[in-house]
């Protein structure tokens, strides 16, 4: 993508923030990923610095995914293998172009396991208004602690430019969200309602009625 000054601005906005997860190991059935599911809307910066939400976009509009410290300063794409034993030997095939072996050369492991990179969705939201999201239901975390999730948003490059040409044309920050280990893992809590919109509009995010917080937990919730 060009840097034309005619070529729109954008801003990503976390409608809908991470709260806890539990720490995945290869080789469990138990993949329950980061709840609720995080959910980002993208809106345009126009001329005069006036913001506003977007319908639609064009679908080489991508935006991916990346762990960061608690503070925010540090991006934590790597962790040793040391850390998240057994390791996984299989190709990793559901990140949707991002993905590669569980496993990379050096001896670490991406620290987040799923779908990292998501594509735009249209779709209208609690108030019934159409905008344009970025949802990710399928992602796990390798390691226990307090971190954020760091959303980058790309313009996939004409073909025949090499990857490098991606520029980053927005960014947002979640909220701080807990990674429990698995004695420690309060529960998932019930879908929210805007998971549930979406859902219900063909955007694949699981649907769960009943919530499995454990009390404490649930007292503390904001879903």
């Amino acid at each position: 993508m060009t840097s034309d000054s005619a070529a729109p601005k954008f801003q990503l906005k976390v409608v809908q923030q991470p709260q806890r997860a539990r720490v995945f190991s290869a080789g469990e059935r138990d993949r329950r990923p980061i709840d609720p599911c995080p959910i980002v809307k993208v809106q345009e910066i126009q001329t005069g610095g006036t913001v506003v939400d977007i319908e639609d976009l064009d679908c080489k509009y991508i935006v991916n995914v990346q762990l960061f410290s608690e503070n925010g300063a540090t991006a934590i794409d790597q962790v040793p293998i040391s850390m998240v034993l057994p390791i996984p030997m299989v190709v990793d095939s559901s990140q949707n172009g991002a993905g590669s072996q569980a496993a990379i050369d050096d001896g670490t492991v991406h620290a987040i396991f799923g779908e990292r990179e998501a594509s735009v969705r249209s779709a209208k939201d609690l108030d019934d208004e159409q905008k344009a999201f970025y949802c990710f239901p399928n992602m796990r975390v390798r390691i226990v602690g307090r971190f954020r999730l760091n959303f980058s948003m790309f313009y996939l490059p004409s073909e025949g430019l090499p990857s490098g040409c991606s520029i980053v044309l927005a960014t947002a920050m979640s909220e701080v969200f807990t990674v429990y280990s698995v004695r420690d893992f309060p529960g998932i809590g019930k879908t929210t309602a805007l998971s549930k919109k979406l859902s219900s509009q063909g955007i694949p995010i699981p649907n769960r009625n009943k919530d499995r917080l454990k009390p404490n937990e649930e007292e503390s919730a904001d879903e």
